[in-house]
């Protein structure tokens, strides 16, 4: 089934409350909705959508511009039909309310069991570099001139957030906790409004960290709760040390990432790469092919990790020919079934490491030259 960007979603109109993914025959494919989709993303010429119960839609263009143009109007038309009221109340929205808004939190249940590995899907094709999609729009310059345009200026600091409106006052503790006697201070009610008076007694004690509540029944008005501390914030720049991982869907303006130049050169039979402090390397100088020896791999289970080697060839072109993850020879996939180095030229040199069951089940190997 084929999709194109003019034809695979039609105008929304009042009444819609999914959305409809038409086929370029006009007949509908897929239906969505718009409140089960955890994440979007785009993987060659594919729009993969993923649903909160774990299956995933594919939406197959004809290019891979194609697929990156189309997903931005895919969202669009999910925002719009998510700023809508829905039709129903899904059942965790059910559960959300009953538990955080009319009573406790309950304790974390234990963590489901991992889903068997889903079958691998086929081969995507080449994709275009990163400097000709620049060219393509409209820039002109040599790989240096792209590589700086990639650097963006610091940005200013952001203005100061305004002080947020009061709270509403609280709901009035006669409705959730019981009336105390004596004048003492009735049970906290949801949200840490103030206990209520006692009937025909004094002014009932603050409830802990709460809003004011309402008037007991006849009792006198409960004194404010005390104020909530401030939440944490993030300034200008946010640096981790270590392992980052993001569930979901993630967007970033701007990602740097660094080149390790170090080893300057291959020129020796083995090169080792050293995975802690990155994993792009940039040879210089290339004078044999090699054994690329990559060391502290993350080993995680179900992971694809990726190693980017770039190659300033001279009139011999030069590349890896053998791998090895932390000691252990693997079998190289090239695309297309081969590899071919270029002379004279850069050649970017990448591998994908896939990991399951404890093991590397595929290693994946593409050249592409630049010059």
């Amino acid at each position: 089934m084929s999709f194109s960007y003019d034809n695979f979603i039609r105008p929304l109109t009042g009444s819609d409350r999914v959305l409809k993914i038409y086929g370029d025959d006009g007949i509908v494919v897929y239906t969505i909705n718009p409140y089960s989709v955890k994440s979007i993303s785009v993987y060659a010429n594919n729009i993969r959508v993923s649903l909160h119960s774990d299956k995933v839609i594919v939406i197959s263009f004809s290019s891979n511009n194609e697929a990156g143009l189309s997903i931005g109007k895919l969202r669009t038309a999910l925002d719009v039909l998510q700023n809508k009221q829905p039709l129903f109340i899904s059942k965790e929205i059910e559960e959300y309310v009953k538990n955080n808004v009319f009573g406790p939190t309950g304790s974390t249940g234990p963590t489901g069991a991992t889903g068997s590995t889903g079958v691998q899907g086929p081969q995507g094709d080449d994709g275009r570099s990163a400097y000709e999609v620049w060219t393509d729009n409209g820039n002109v310059g040599s790989e240096t001139a792209f590589f700086d345009s990639l650097k963006g200026t610091s940005g200013t600091s952001g203005q100061g957030g305004s002080s947020g409106t009061a709270g509403t006052s609280g709901v009035d503790g006669t409705f959730f906790g019981s009336a105390g006697t004596s004048g003492t201070s009735g049970t906290s009610g949801t949200s840490g409004s103030a206990g209520t008076s006692g009937e025909n007694g004094t002014s009932g004690t603050s409830g802990t960290a709460g809003s004011a509540g309402t008037s007991g029944t006849s009792g006198t008005q409960g004194s404010s709760g005390t104020a909530g501390t401030s939440g944490t914030s993030v300034g200008d720049s946010l640096t981790l040390t270590g392992t980052f991982s993001s569930i979901g869907l993630s967007e970033f303006g701007e990602v740097i990432e660094i080149i390790n130049s170090t080893p300057t050169g291959a020129t020796a039979s083995v090169v080792t790469y050293d995975f802690t402090t990155g994993s792009i390397w940039y040879h210089g100088t290339a004078s044999t092919n090699y054994t690329a020896k990559f060391a502290n791999v993350p080993s995680t289970n179900n992971r694809a990790i990726t190693a980017t080697i770039i190659i300033s060839q001279g009139g011999t072109g030069y590349s890896p020919t053998v791998v090895q993850i932390d000691g252990v020879t693997q079998s190289i996939k090239w695309a297309s079934g081969t590899y071919s180095v270029s002379t004279n030229k850069v050649d970017v040199i990448e591998f994908t490491f896939i990991r399951t069951s404890s093991s590397w089940t595929q290693v994946l190997g593409q050249i592409s030259p630049f010059s």
